[in-house]
């Protein structure tokens, strides 16, 4: 048998371990590189395995939220007592309140003949522009006072024609109507002297009216007025102090009777003074009714002076303020000439 070559195998180790090796340098950019290029592909595999988990535990808390709303929902709305509905009574409109001017009004939109023209205010009356009375309403004593008065407002339409049948038409319908909203007829009269065929008071507590025919000559008229009972009382609150001044310092004053008309009140020519008059008369006279003055002095209160039916004496006016507050005004001296009066 061979031996083995010892020394052979030697030398081989020996050049083993001699020989130079070579290693590249390490490139630290390139490292780096690699290392940022490979943790992402980390990162999304994390996130692609976590993903799964998160949506999971999103569904599980809509679900319960769900859940919860609905318990809620069906509690407060299903599970409650059952409510009536409030039930709203019909609401009926309000009728129109029945005032002199509505009740004018209607009668206006009905009548045939033809209307008057109207003018100017006087006292219970309105005239036409001829000067002839139009319509009237009547003299009326309001609750709570003791003199009959006028109203402050008034409401009346007139018509005119030759042919009676038209104007009794309106008459009719006028009559027909009053009676119908609530109104009595209270008296029926008739004036030949005064070309009154028929005149007929109408009335409630609320309203006053009166409806009358005319013959004149140039045919038939109709005149009908009314006046609120309210309005009355507006002018016996205006006429009370002066009411009150001719009771206390008149001669013989009216107290069964008496009617008072609006008071015309004026300034005087004096500074802080003032005059009114007022028509006045008594139902249960037949000599006509008067004109009554009255004068607020440097009191502030109104004072009776004189009734009369002309023009007052200048005697009629004392010193004081009754001259200052009729300064100006129209008066008769002793020989019967128109003076002024002096302050």
């Amino acid at each position: 048998m061979q031996e083995p070559n010892n020394d052979r195998f030697s030398k081989e180790i020996q050049d083993v371990e001699n020989t130079e090796v070579t290693v590249p340098p390490v490139d630290e950019h390139a490292s780096a590189e690699t290392t940022s290029k490979s943790t992402p592909a980390f990162t999304k595999k994390a996130r692609s395995q976590s993903r799964p988990v998160f949506v999971l535990i999103l569904a599980i808390f809509m679900t319960a939220l769900g859940a919860f709303v609905g318990i809620v929902v069906y509690k407060a709305y299903f599970e409650r007592p059952a409510t009536e509905a409030p039930v709203v009574a019909p609401q009926t409109p309000k009728p129109t309140p029945i005032t002199a001017k509505t009740l004018i009004d209607k009668i206006k939109s009905n009548v045939k003949a033809e209307q008057v023209e109207i003018g100017e205010r006087a006292g219970a009356s309105t005239l036409t522009k001829d000067k002839l009375v139009a319509y009237s309403v009547p003299i009326y004593k309001p609750s709570g006072y003791t003199f009959s008065t006028v109203p402050a407002e008034m409401f009346g339409v007139s018509t005119s024609s030759s042919t009676q049948s038209l104007v009794e038409a309106d008459i009719a319908f006028a009559k027909q109507y009053l009676e119908s909203k609530g109104l009595k007829a209270d008296k029926t009269t008739t004036d030949t002297q005064n070309n009154i065929v028929q005149e007929t008071v109408y009335s409630n507590d609320n309203i006053q009216c009166i409806v009358r025919l005319s013959h004149h000559s140039t045919g038939y008229r109709s005149h009908i007025g009314c006046a609120d009972a309210s309005s009355y009382v507006n002018t016996a609150k205006q006429l009370k102090p002066l009411h009150e001044a001719y009771l206390t310092s008149a001669q013989n004053p009216i107290h069964d009777g008496l009617s008072m008309g609006s008071a015309i009140i004026e300034n005087s020519s004096v500074a802080g003074y003032k005059r009114a008059e007022v028509s006045m008369g008594s139902a249960n006279s037949k000599t006509g009714g008067f004109k009554g003055l009255f004068y607020q002095g440097s009191d502030k209160k109104w004072h009776w002076l004189i009734g009369t039916q002309s023009i007052p004496t200048c005697a009629s006016y004392p010193e004081g303020d009754a001259r200052k507050a009729f300064a100006g005004q129209p008066c008769t001296d002793t020989n019967g000439n128109q003076i002024k009066v002096n302050p």
